[in-house]
Parts: C-alpha cells; sequence; structure tokens
C-alpha cells in the first residue's frame, strides 16, 4: 500500500472512533429533550393557571368584598373631616459665616 492510502485510512478511522465516541455521549439527548419538553409544557400550563388565579385574586369585586370584611369604609361614606393648618413661623436666615482659608504646603 502507499503511504498517502495508509494516511486516508488512518484518518478514517480516527474520524469513525470519534463519531462513535460522539454518538455514544449523546445517546440519552434525545429522551432527555423529550422530558424537557414535557416538563416545559407542565410549567407553562402551570403558569397559565396562577396567572387565572391571580386575575380573579385581583379582581376589584373581590379586593372590595375584603375590605368590607375587615370593617374598611368606602371614600363615599367616610366623614370628612376639615381641619386648619397653621402657617410655620418663619426664622431669620442664617448669615453665612466668613472664615479664613489658610493652606499650609510643605514640600518633602
Amino acid at each position: 500500500m502507499s503511504e498517502r492510502i495508509q494516511r486516508f485510512m488512518l484518518f478514517y478511522a480516527v474520524m469513525v472512533v470519534v463519531l462513535v465516541g460522539v454518538r455514544f455521549m449523546t445517546k440519552d439527548s434525545a429522551q432527555q429533550l423529550e422530558d424537557l419538553q414535557i416538563q416545559t409544557g407542565l410549567l407553562v400550563a402551570e403558569r397559565a393557571e396562577l396567572q387565572l388565579q391571580l386575575a380573579n385574586l385581583e379582581s376589584p369585586s373581590r379586593v372590595r368584598k375584603w375590605a368590607f370584611d375587615n370593617n374598611m369604609i368606602p371614600f363615599s361614606s367616610a366623614s370628612a373631616l376639615q381641619l386648619e393648618f397653621k402657617p410655620l413661623k418663619l426664622l431669620a436666615p442664617i448669615a453665612p459665616v466668613k472664615q479664613k482659608i489658610t493652606v499650609e504646603t510643605q514640600w518633602r
């Protein structure tokens, strides 16, 4: 056999070993992918159910019922209480203090 044929045979043998090794390492990938797709579907369904529950819990009628059950009064029937606020006493402005700034420079 010529040297060229031997190199090609060696190259193909190495490629076969590499491809068989890759296939062996990824043999469970299809099953894992299927499991992940099922899990994703379940999580999407759970999210949709939780969004529906949240919408029901946040409905205005439910919040209003909760407020009445906890003895809260609606604004329309609350007593109007008016207070007068006295203005604050104005203090005299504080004059800024003028100080001389001295800087000492020491060379090392």
